[in-house]
């Protein structure tokens, strides 16, 4: 499969000091359904998706390169995604989405996880100059 870098390979697992972020699995399809369809979740993201894109969501989140389930370390709870855009844009850097289901809010996970995403796709060299803040 593919990967954003030679020296992260997918499939890959991330953990944190409270999440583990690990590709999607199909098991998780209720979880991402309601990351697709939630109103608020999907508030800044042109609304909740269309019965058509839903299905073909459904048949085709699972294991897809570079996205992440973001579950907590303890009790493995469904939390969120996070995914990182297989095209290189804006002058050769990657873009990281993520989605939280709202009970999660505030908590501070979404910054946990892509920060952690970020430091996985940073080439080994630049994670010396590389802090997030």
């Amino acid at each position: 499969m593919s990967s954003t870098s030679d020296t992260n390979p997918w499939p890959a697992g991330i953990s944190t000091s409270r999440l583990l972020l690990r590709p999607a699995e199909p098991t998780d399809v209720q979880e991402f359904t309601r990351l697709w369809t939630d109103p608020e979740v999907r508030r800044f993201l042109g609304g909740p998706l269309a019965e058509q894109e839903l299905r073909f969501y459904r048949q085709h989140f699972a294991h897809r390169p570079n996205l992440f389930t973001v579950t907590t370390r303890e009790g493995a709870t469904v939390v969120g995604s996070v995914v990182i855009d297989p095209a290189s844009r804006f002058d050769d850097r990657r873009e990281v989405s993520y989605g939280l289901l709202p009970e999660h809010w505030g908590q501070g996970y979404a910054r946990e996880a892509v920060a952690a995403v970020v430091w996985w796709i940073v080439p080994v060299p630049l994670r010396t100059e590389f802090c997030i803040g």
